[in-house]
């Protein structure tokens, strides 16, 4: 096997070791930081598990956006003919748009893990851990290789298993997808949106970002955790902030 190849090997091996032995994995990211493949494959799955998903998302924004429109006060203004032709059009748009998203992928897992990192690099300095930025950002490419990657191809594969018509609003993915909004069925707008941030993915990446926090940057068992559950209940509480 040539240097590449074993590079490639390593690498994999880690992304492995972070799913079934997640010390191996840690005793790799202190010695030789990889983050390369982790995200590259953390794209590929979110992609992917966007990508499955599409049908139900065409369907779910050409439902409630149209009905979002037939209240719209400027439609409501036009002629029929002409209300009818203006809706069709940003629907179409919309559904357009919507064909491409998992696209988006490319840009957000690069992003995340370096706004996860930079986060953990300023509360190593305040800490006193030793850890170097390319250390804590290998941690954070495989720890999202969890919650984005392989979360994402999980629900995506989940979603692609009901028919496209069942998906009319954001309620009825939530429904489809087993997290803590489940708990709560009764709750709508924010709460459910928090909740809904809650899943068994990103609280298996809490857990792993929590033993790595101990086992790469030497964190104090109580401080890696408290770090990981803030930045899950943060995320939590971001996606919340802009839901209605």
């Amino acid at each position: 096997m040539d240097a590449t190849g074993s590079v490639r090997w390593s690498a994999l091996s880690t992304l492995a070791a972070a799913l079934i032995a997640p010390e191996e994995a840690f005793a790799a990211i202190r010695e030789r930081s990889p983050w390369g493949w982790a995200i590259a494959i953390t794209i590929v799955l979110a992609s992917l598990g966007g990508w499955l998903g599409t049908p139900a998302l065409r369907h779910m924004i050409a439902t409630s956006y149209m009905a979002q429109l037939a209240t719209d006060p400027h439609i409501a203004s036009l002629p029929p003919d002409r209300a009818a032709a203006q809706m069709q059009k940003m629907v179409g748009a919309a559904v357009t748009f919507a064909n491409f998203t998992w696209v988006f992928s490319l840009v957000i897992v690069p992003v995340v893990d370096l706004v996860e990192a930079a986060i953990l690099f300023a509360v190593r300095s305040v800490v006193g851990s030793k850890a170097g930025f390319a250390q804590i950002f290998s941690l954070t490419a495989h720890v999202q290789f969890i919650a984005i990657g392989i979360g994402s191809v999980v629900i995506g594969a989940v979603v692609a298993l009901h028919s496209p018509d069942g998906y009319r609003t954001q309620s009825d993915f939530i429904g489809a997808i087993p997290t803590a909004a489940w708990l709560v069925p009764g709750a709508t707008g924010k709460v459910t949106t928090f909740l809904s941030t809650l899943s068994p993915f990103s609280i298996w990446a809490t857990v792993i970002l929590a033993l790595g926090l101990t086992g790469v940057t030497a964190f104090r068992r109580s401080t890696a955790w408290l770090t990981a559950l803030g930045l899950l209940f943060a995320g939590a509480a971001w996606a919340a902030a802009f839901a209605r």
